[in-house]
């Protein structure tokens, strides 16, 4: 049998959506539901889950997973809210060395011969090297699609 637990902190908060998403989504069979904080176990409807499952049942552990998509969506609808207030601007971008026009030009000869190698030059990410590159006109043809753009 598929089981699942659902847990909200306070009695205003609703656990209806992680109800819908263990049973549509997951077929749980069973839902067991607290409606207390989760600082310890001692949980009336934790108590009852663990009381009932048996050998071979299937206990749905993907409470995280969801918990962790649903603190996404509201951090992507926050910067979202920020972004339009014009109060987030995204983290601070990699600068280019001081002689990037040298590594750019060495790298367009293939002295150096990878982006991975002038990417371990630069102390940055492949994808930040695609991007200067990019910049500064050199064309590069083993770049990975979706990098491209």
């Amino acid at each position: 049998m598929k089981i699942g637990y659902v847990r909200v902190s306070t009695l205003e908060q609703n656990e209806e959506r992680q109800k819908i998403e263990l049973t549509e989504k997951a077929d749980v069979e069973k839902i067991f539901t607290d409606k207390l904080s989760g600082k310890d176990t001692n949980r009336p409807g934790l108590q009852a889950m663990l009381d009932f499952v048996r050998e071979g049942d299937t206990l749905f552990a993907a409470i995280a997973t969801f918990e962790r998509k649903i603190m996404l969506e509201r951090q992507r609808e926050g910067i979202a809210l920020a972004k339009v207030k014009g109060k987030y601007k995204g983290r601070n971008q990699k600068q280019k060395p001081k002689n990037w026009e040298i590594l750019a030009q060495k790298y367009k000869v293939r002295e150096i011969a990878t982006v991975t190698e002038l990417s371990k030059i630069c102390d940055c990410s492949r994808p930040t090297v695609y991007k200067w590159l990019k910049e500064s006109g050199v064309v590069v043809k083993d770049q990975p699609e979706q990098l491209r753009k």
